[in-house]
Parts: structure tokens; sequence; C-alpha cells
């Protein structure tokens, strides 16, 4: 009976800590799928491509959205139109490692805004007034752009499901 205490303590104790080991400062792991679904949930989109920074070529992926040093990403995904010429409908999140990164991870999303904004200009104008209503938000370490028709159910996705899982 002694054995099974000292053990059921020993793993207790492994437990509590490793579950502390996270330095005060540091943000916690955040899944970038599941934040994507707390953004889209109950919003309609039409066929859409999801890419993030679980994939293989997730850094050449990056450098189409932002221009940032990929070395100091945390994660990323993005959640654009499949097909550019019917819907300019995107959704991108960047969590950057350091606290000093987020203003720059959303100067670079506001920064693919206006290039988006320069290309649909020329060739697709009926997707301009989407854009010129888009949204650049960030919370914490993270910066995210948000373009669709409801902008704003997704950017409450965005706050809410951060803000559950923030420490």
């Amino acid at each position: 009976m002694k054995n099974i205490i000292k053990t059921a303590l020993c793993i207790l104790t492994a437990a509590l800590v490793f579950s502390s080991c996270a330095s005060a400062g540091e943000s916690p792991q955040i899944s970038m799928y599941d934040l994507r679904n707390a953004m889209i949930q109950g919003v309609e989109f039409g066929d859409m491509t999801y890419v993030s920074s679980s994939d293989g070529d997730a850094e050449k992926s990056f450098g189409y959205l932002s221009d940032m040093d990929y070395s100091k990403i945390e994660s990323f995904f993005m959640y654009y139109a499949s097909d550019g010429a019917k819907s300019a409908d995107e959704i991108a999140v960047i969590t950057v490692k350091d606290g000093e990164d987020p203003a720059e991870a959303l100067n670079s999303l506001k920064d693919h805004l206006e290039y988006r904004k320069s290309l649909y200009r020329n060739y697709g104008a009926d997707q301009l007034p989407k854009l010129e209503r888009a949204v650049t938000v960030s919370r914490g370490n993270c910066a995210a752009l948000i373009v669709c028709d409801d902008n704003s159910a997704v950017r409450a996705g965005f706050e809410n499901y951060l803000k559950q899982h923030s420490s």
C-alpha cells in the first residue's frame, strides 16, 4: 500500500512540475486549426483552402503572407478563397514567439492587405469593397487579417478563442 501511495505522489509531483515549466511571460501554445474553426463558426464561406505552419512547405506558404523573418514565427494559418477570381475572402493569423514582435506581424498583415488591394484594383474590382472593409487586429502574441462579409463575427471568434485560451 505504501508503494502505491509513494508512486501516486511521485506521479502527481511530476505532473505539477511539468505543467509549471512555462515561464511567466510565455504564451500558451495555440492550435491554429482550432482557432480557425472558432473564427469561422457560423459564417458562410465558399470553397476555401487552408494552409498552416504544420504543413511541410510552411515557410514557403508563409512567404506569400508576410515578409517577416520566419524564425520569429511560432505558428500561422491562412484560410483563403480557392478561386481568388470569384472571392477575396481570406483569414490569416500569425503567432509570434517574442512579445516584442506582434506589432511587426500586424504591420506585415497590413502590407499583405495593401498588396491584395492593388491586385484586385486591376483584376477583380467587384471584390475591392470587401478588401476596403478588411480588419486587422492583434491580441497577445497573435495578429490577424480578416477579409469576408461578416468581419465582426470572425473577429469576435478570434478574440473569444484567445481570451479563453490565454493564461
